[in-house]
C-alpha cells in the first residue's frame, strides 16, 4: 500500500483547483494533487481556448 501511495505522489502535480488562468487563488486551500498527464493537459486546454493579452469573464465551464 505503501509503495502503491508513493508511486502515485511521484506521478502527481500540485494542481489549483479553480485554475489561476481563470482567476483562481494561489491559496493552500485551492490546492490538490491530481496526476501530471491530466494537471497539463487540461491547464493546455484552458490555456490554448483563452485569448492572448486580454481579459475574459468565464462565465461557464463544461467537463466532457
Amino acid at each position: 500500500a505503501r509503495e502503491n501511495a508513493l508511486k502515485r505522489l511521484r506521478e502527481s502535480d500540485i494542481d489549483h483547483m479553480h485554475e489561476l488562468q481563470l482567476n483562481g487563488q494561489n491559496l493552500q486551500r485551492n490546492l490538490k494533487a491530481l496526476h501530471s498527464a491530466t494537471n497539463q493537459g487540461v491547464g493546455n486546454q484552458i490555456s490554448t481556448q483563452l485569448p492572448r493579452n486580454k481579459s475574459v469573464v468565464v462565465s461557464k465551464i463544461r467537463i466532457n
